[in-house]
Parts: structure tokens; C-alpha cells; sequence
């Protein structure tokens, strides 16, 4: 990767693969911009489920779109 964006967008979607790996039932995840997007599309099919005891709260309007 090449150039300050790329590598940023490498690094949100590697740390998004490592935190979905630590998220369980009956938490509550505060979720900001850039990583919290990519963390969202991992997580999207559970956070959205009915029978989901995760809660989340969101920082930013895009995140907060994206719960939609």
C-alpha cells in the first residue's frame, strides 16, 4: 500500500478483523468513524439481528447511517 490513506484504510480493516474477534453478547461498543465503519460491515448480520444483546452507540453521523 501506498501513500497516508491506503495504509490507513489497510490498518481500519485489519483492526476491524481483530475486534470482531472480541465482541460478545451483552456488551455495549462505542463505535467513532473510520474503523467503527469497517467494524459494522464485520459485525453488520449480528448487530442487526433481533435476538442481539450488543448495543452500540455511534459517534458520528456516517457511523450512525450505517445502523440503519
Amino acid at each position: 500500500m501506498t501513500g497516508g490513506g491506503g495504509m490507513l484504510t489497510y490498518l481500519s480493516v485489519l483492526l476491524a478483523d481483530k475486534v470482531v474477534d472480541y465482541v460478545k453478547s451483552d456488551m455495549v461498543l462505542g463505535l467513532g468513524r473510520r474503523p467503527a465503519g469497517f467494524i459494522i460491515d464485520k459485525l453488520g448480520p449480528l448487530l442487526k439481528s433481533a435476538n442481539s444483546r450488543i448495543s452500540w452507540a455511534s459517534t458520528s453521523k456516517r457511523t450512525q447511517n450505517k445502523r440503519a
